[in-house]
């Protein structure tokens, strides 16, 4: 319950932050206001940005982390628990739009410009990149095996995680019982790079980013 509101109250936050014909520049919602709603503000953060041209377009929450993305190719990483900043990077170019990204286990995969990114979402660093040949419809879908990218042709794309250039990499792992429980479905990163990314087609345009409804031994679903 903990965790729930705090992510709606830094949510809230960060959305208010952004839309000045709302609330005054830099206001926060009071306590009084979030205690009738019943909720609570245990902590608050600020997504540093361009007020003027840029704004915050993508939160996602996992595993006990918050993904603030701008619309200038910033991502950043906040602890749900405490608020404080994981890091901050730029991921892609920010001229190019990038798309909701997604995260499982130790990896994060962002689609920004026509450019798929794979991310080591406990430090922030590259690991890889991928040059997508048609044109993104939204952000990518993660399993333990594959990176699922929708293209605006209908045409859904599963790039093998076994392309990343160093398996044997080591990422920092989140104390608690929580990492303990994710990591046992980390992305399988042991396969030799020789894996080639299969196509499916859908009917009209692929949109709305996927979600991965089975991964397991059986196989995967999208």
């Amino acid at each position: 319950m903990f965790r729930r509101l705090a992510m709606i109250s830094i949510v809230i936050a960060l959305y208010c932050s952004c839309q000045s014909n709302l609330v005054a520049q830099g206001e926060l919602i009071p306590e009084t206001t979030a205690a009738r709603h019943g909720l609570t503000r245990p902590w608050f953060a600020q997504i540093e940005l361009d007020q003027g041209r840029g704004r915050v377009t993508n939160i996602i929450f996992r595993g006990g982390v918050l993904y603030a993305q701008t619309d200038r190719a910033m991502l950043h990483a906040i602890d749900a628990e405490t608020g404080k900043t994981l890091w901050s990077e730029r991921i892609g170019r920010p001229n190019h739009p990038s798309s909701t990204p997604d995260a499982l286990g130790g990896l994060l995969a962002v689609v920004n410009g026509s450019r798929l990114y794979l991310v080591d979402r406990y430090k922030g660093k590259l690991l890889h990149e991928i040059e997508i040949q048609e044109a993104p419809g939204a952000g990518p879908a993660i399993s333990t095996k594959r990176v699922y990218v929708p293209m605006v042709s209908g045409m859904v794309v599963a790039y093998p995680l076994s392309i990343i250039d160093d398996p044997k990499r080591e990422t920092e792992q989140k104390e608690g019982e929580e990492s303990a429980e994710e990591d046992k479905d980390s992305p399988d990163l042991k396969k030799p790079a020789r894996e080639t990314p299969m196509h499916c087609r859908s009917h009209g345009r692929a949109i709305f980013q996927p979600m991965v409804t089975r991964d397991d031994a059986g196989g995967e679903y999208t």
